[in-house]
């Protein structure tokens, strides 16, 4: 995978901790893949000559034995820890949730939990979170990184709201912002038509965003409301994030991280 491999050169470069997506399942699968093939090549080296890939996951949805956090979590949201170094945080992802009860999520406090862990890692060096992909819990994750100060690289051409939200910040001076999380959507539509190339867009439409100004639709809603706090953050700290593209990712990581 470009990205895994992008990611894992540069942090070999610079002996830098790399917080991976922590279950066996996605991209996680593929950045557990990369560390075993990491380690394989370069786990001779002295501990401080290597990346350090890691994962911090919620307990109620990782398997490991005489874990009983995942009992009260559905089988088919139980996912065996990624191959790299785990930490377990006390809570249920909720991944299954739907419509508003995502506003009550339990992942939330995972990803508060999650992110204090990589700002007191990454306490007086460089921190960047690198977006691929996503959806609604990426963007809890996206905006608590930027509540931290942490710089953000949307990687476009991987689809959904990475490519969505580097359209944003391309035009980010032309974006109003409405007191109402709803009403975003008139202007976010509108420009992701004019721009995205169709199958990125029709693909965020259809799975995030929904593709009407209006909509009764709950997972609609509640993404546009996540969508809307990202824009309020990316106003004020446009200078934490850029954009590159998977071809370019090494590089843009490696100059990024060699200031």
């Amino acid at each position: 995978d470009t990205l895994s491999r992008a990611v894992i050169s540069v942090a070999h470069e610079h002996k830098a901790n790399v917080g991976v997506p922590g279950t066996q399942s996605g991209i996680g699968n593929t950045f557990g893949w990369a560390n075993v093939n990491y380690r394989n090549q370069f786990g001779h080296l002295p501990h401080s000559e290597q990346a350090h890939l890691f994962a911090v996951n919620p307990g109620g949805n990782t398997f490991f034995p005489g874990n009983k956090r995942t009992s009260a979590s559905e089988r088919d949201q139980v996912f065996a820890n990624t191959p790299v170094d785990s930490i377990i945080t006390p809570f249920e992802a909720g991944w299954g949730m739907q419509g508003n009860a995502k506003y009550k999520s339990p992942y939330l406090n995972h990803v508060a939990y999650m992110e204090a862990i990589y700002q007191r890692l990454a306490h007086d060096q460089p921190k960047v979170m690198v977006v691929g992909n996503g959806g609604l819990y990426s963007i809890a994750e996206i905006n608590e990184s930027l509540k931290r100060d942490f710089d953000l690289i949307l990687v476009e051409g991987t689809g959904r709201f990475a490519d969505a939200a580097a359209v944003i910040i391309k035009h980010i001076d032309k974006i109003e912002i409405p007191n109402d999380p709803q009403k975003i959507s008139e202007q976010v539509i509108a420009l992701l038509r004019k721009i995205l190339p169709a199958d990125i867009a029709k693909e965020f439409f259809k799975k995030d965003f929904g593709s009407e100004h209006q909509t009764d639709n709950e997972d609609y809603q509640v993404f546009r409301t996540f969508f809307w706090n990202f824009l309020k953050l990316a106003k004020a700290k446009q200078r934490n994030i850029q954009t590159t593209s998977l071809e370019q990712l090494e590089q843009t990581l490696d100059k990024y991280l060699s200031k």
